[in-house]
């Protein structure tokens, strides 16, 4: 989630790890007909390594952040927002801290997709960089900007 989106959603940007892995029987794939992903659960029977590299999670992994010092108001508002395609599982991933790169398991809320896989483009994978550069900002306008309105409105949050 970037930035901008975690401001217009909460106030506020919150502390983050910038560096964070799913473990690799997870994979993110564009919604087809939107600009977002859907993360899903790919295959059961891999177990969860606690031993893998920085080259593969890079390579193997669905890469992300995990964001710091939410509390129970903010996780109401990501809930809303995500809405029911998606579901709040708490999930080991894999947090990248420090210089020397250190690599911990540790449990963290991931929204994963339950709208059906018939409604991801299963053949590619979605590109955050990409959609940063080219459709972050019609995101914000449509879609985060027009949330937040209904948030307020609606009187979710204090803000």
């Amino acid at each position: 989630m970037s930035q901008q989106v975690q401001q217009t959603l909460l106030g506020r940007v919150p502390n983050k790890i910038s560096k964070a892995f799913l473990p690799k029987n997870y994979s993110r794939h564009p919604v087809k007909g939107q600009v977002y992903p859907g993360i899903i659960r790919t295959d059961e029977s891999v177990p969860i390594r606690s031993n893998l590299t920085m080259a593969e999670l890079e390579n193997q992994c669905v890469n992300g952040m995990i964001l710091m010092d939410l509390d129970d108001n903010d996780m109401k508002i990501f809930d809303w927002f995500e809405d029911v395609e998606y579901e709040r599982v708490i999930v080991p991933i894999y947090s990248i801290e420090g210089d020397d790169h250190k690599i911990n398991l540790v449990d963290a809320n991931v929204y994963v997709w339950v709208a059906g896989k018939s409604h991801l483009d299963l053949t590619s994978s979605w590109n955050y960089e990409h959609f940063i550069s080219t459709k972050l900002d019609w995101y914000l306008q449509h879609t985060v900007i027009p949330c937040r309105r209904e948030i307020d409105r609606i009187g979710l949050d204090p803000l």
